[in-house]
């Protein structure tokens, strides 16, 4: 995409975002090149597929210097709540300077209704805010 087109390549003009597995998929992008993305954007993501996420982006560096937003909704499901505040709790607990947004809608459900309002209130706060 930098080759071909005029953009600002540095990791805090780059970002990555998704809902549900991309969300997940999204949370592992940031955190496996720091680098390249330094805002994301986390929708209801499906963290009971993988457990191990909680250390990783826990990890000193992990997501260093990063912004990073998450959405859940509380009628998605009995843990999503939870399981973003406890991935939450991971990364606040770690010696890295990450900038978190967690917003909760206590009647947000699993569907890109719910997402698509919440979006322009994320991108503003990753990359304006």
């Amino acid at each position: 995409i930098d080759g071909n087109y005029r953009t600002f390549p540095q990791k805090e003009f780059t970002g990555i975002g998704g809902s549900s597995m991309g969300g997940l998929i999204s949370l592992f992008g940031g955190i496996l090149r720091p680098e390249t993305f330094g805002r994301i954007l986390v929708f209801s993501p499906s963290l009971w597929i993988y457990p191990d996420v909680y250390a990783e982006a826990g990890e000193e560096g992990a997501l260093e210097q990063t912004k990073l937003y998450i959405y859940a909704g509380g009628r998605e499901s009995e843990t999503m709540v939870s399981n973003v505040q406890k991935l939450l709790h991971s990364i606040n607990e770690s010696p890295q300077s990450t900038e978190i947004n967690l917003v909760v809608d206590p009647n947000g459900t699993h569907t890109e209704d719910k997402w698509s309002i919440a979006f322009p209130e994320a991108v503003e706060w990753l990359f304006f805010g």
